[in-house]
């Protein structure tokens, strides 16, 4: 899977390509983190309040992996449902 920052904060998101096909989508926006299948208006498969709320960015590095990783594994998770 591939992540693209499509924007750095407020809020800070991320296309999933896998296979070079849009598969996810990514969010961070006022604390509130989540991942859409297969793309901005599909269906929230995690989400995660976290996040500095003013700032719409992750407090860290450590915890943006986390997330991200998470995020990632949801969504192939949906992905082997389809196959």
């Amino acid at each position: 899977m591939v992540l693209v920052k499509t924007c750095d904060a407020c809020p800070e998101q991320y296309d999933v390509f896998h296979k070079k096909e849009l598969v996810g989508y990514l969010r961070l926006r006022y604390g509130y983190f989540s991942a859409s299948f297969p793309n901005s208006s599909g269906k929230e498969v995690y989400k995660s309040p976290i996040g500095d709320s003013l700032t719409g960015e992750f407090t860290n590095e450590k915890e943006r992996k986390f997330h991200l990783k998470a995020a990632k594994k949801a969504i192939k998770k949906e992905l082997k449902k389809l196959k």
